[in-house]
């Protein structure tokens, strides 16, 4: 930036004043970010969680295999071979 005439009389130049608030911009868009990544995070731990539970559903309480339609499609091939 080139110095302005009216730099000389002010305590900082201009071009300070424009670097001021574009650091202020950043910080309050930083901010924004860390919400948004903070929400992000805890919605795939979230859902994390909950697959690992529908995954864990399909087992039996009584320790016996699990059931379920990608168990079935593999014991079908498994008795066409036999």
């Amino acid at each position: 930036m080139e110095p302005n005439i009216i730099d000389f009389y002010n305590e900082t130049p201009h071009g300070v004043n424009v670097i001021d608030k574009l650091n202020e911009e950043y910080d309050e868009l930083q901010k924004k970010y860390d919400e948004l990544k903070d929400k992000y995070f805890h919605y795939v731990k979230k859902h994390a969680i909950q697959q690992t539970i529908r995954r864990e559903s399909w087992v039996h309480k009584d320790g016996g295999e699990a059931t379920g339609p990608s168990v079935a499609s593999s014991s079908s091939s498994s008795n066409s071979v036999a």
